[in-house]
């Protein structure tokens, strides 16, 4: 087994750790959609031979939804479906578009958590430092799709530090929950 595989096997038990610690949590279901995103992508794989760009697809757009508000969810419900299957035309029929598509759905993850930090900022005049975490986290899995789609760097070395990063974040969500008094900070 070479560091590569280490370092992805490490990182997927780690994953699972945080939706345990977030249940009963705003964002527990963003945390058990992502720990679950990786097994049905190998499974996907391996079974049907569908490629894991179109099953990380899939599970982003989810992910996306979960850190939307129920009330939002149900009002705007047959929206978010038909985006949803209008997403899956484009990623099935368009090849081509997919790793685009992912990038976006990941990009608009990053605006949902950027625009949750500057509401709690100004609303409430707290630095959520837990959000603040969550918006390096999704920045970090932007670049590495970045890296891993243009080649800017040398993707190995790349993929690995940036797991590595991942993972401390994992540990982190394992260690906190969203509304753990001590990392907020009240600002005057």
């Amino acid at each position: 087994m070479n560091l590569f595989q280490i370092i992805y096997l490490i990182e997927i038990v780690i994953w699972f750790l945080p939706p345990i610690r977030q249940y009963k949590n705003n964002y527990f279901y963003f945390f058990l959609i992502l720990a679950i995103t990786e097994i049905f992508a190998f499974i996907t794989y391996k079974i049907f031979e569908l490629p894991t760009i179109i099953t990380y697809a899939i599970f982003s757009y989810f992910l996306s939804l979960s850190l939307i508000d129920k009330k939002t969810l149900k009002k705007h419900l047959i929206i978010f479906i038909l985006l949803f299957f209008a997403l899956l035309s484009i990623i099935i029929y368009n090849p081509s578009t997919n790793k685009a598509a992912l990038l976006s759905l990941y990009l608009i993850i990053a605006f949902l958590l950027i625009k949750k930090f500057i509401v709690v900022f100004i609303h409430n005049k707290l630095f959520d430092v837990f959000l603040l975490v969550f918006v390096f986290y999704i920045l970090t899995v932007i670049t590495k799709f970045l890296n891993l789609y243009t080649g800017m760097t040398d993707a190995y070395t790349y993929f690995i530090i940036t797991s590595i990063f991942q993972i401390l974040f994992g540990l982190f969500f394992s260690l906190f929950k969203a509304d753990d008094n001590r990392l907020f900070i009240q600002l005057k």
